[in-house]
């Protein structure tokens, strides 16, 4: 039955919404350290879709995962517009990325199908996408530009390092 990779996505997006609003988003709340260190987990939802998955869906569950997240903390759309823009950049990084074989019809993008390093390239360039989106369009303005450079290297660095961690404990197949 988890050997399907849509009911493990759909399991995935549960489990790694609730993760991030009930105890990821509450780490060191009130603290000045946390706004440059924010562990942010959930992208690896749309990391984790099926390759073969129509872009158009890829697309509408990043806007349907971002609004999980911004409805619960009040966000209005900042992390939709981040997950969004990282979905459709996703087609982009695979072909980028894409070994010299090709992908498999029903392969996903995972550790497990493509090894370690293919996987750590990936999901970075993608992480690195969606943090910077989200700090720029939290801040609406390139004024603050080094705030928000600040900001997207702390969070993603802490936040691959869970992605890593992630990857070694559950190391998801599909």
């Amino acid at each position: 039955m988890f050997n399907n990779p849509y009911i493990s996505s759909a399991i995935r997006f549960v489990v790694l919404v609730a993760v991030q609003l009930l105890v990821l988003s509450r780490i060191g709340a009130g603290e000045e350290w946390a706004r440059y260190f924010q562990v942010i987990l959930y992208p690896l939802v749309i990391i984790l879709l099926p390759i073969n998955l129509p872009s158009v869906i890829v697309l509408l569950i990043s806007f349907a995962l971002g609004m999980s997240i911004d409805i619960p903390l009040g966000m209005l759309g900042i992390h939709s517009s981040a997950l969004v823009l990282m979905g459709f950049a996703r087609g982009l990084v695979l072909a980028i990325l894409e070994p010299r074989e090709g992908y498999q019809v029903d392969s996903s993008p995972t550790k497990a199908a493509f090894g370690f390093r293919w996987f750590i390239s990936y999901s970075a360039i993608l992480l690195a996408i969606h943090c910077f989106t989200l700090f720029a369009v939290e801040a609406f303005t390139f004024v603050y530009i080094g705030e928000i450079l600040l900001r997207t290297l702390g969070s993603f660095s802490v936040s691959m390092i869970m992605v890593f961690l992630y990857v070694l404990i559950f190391n998801p197949k599909t």
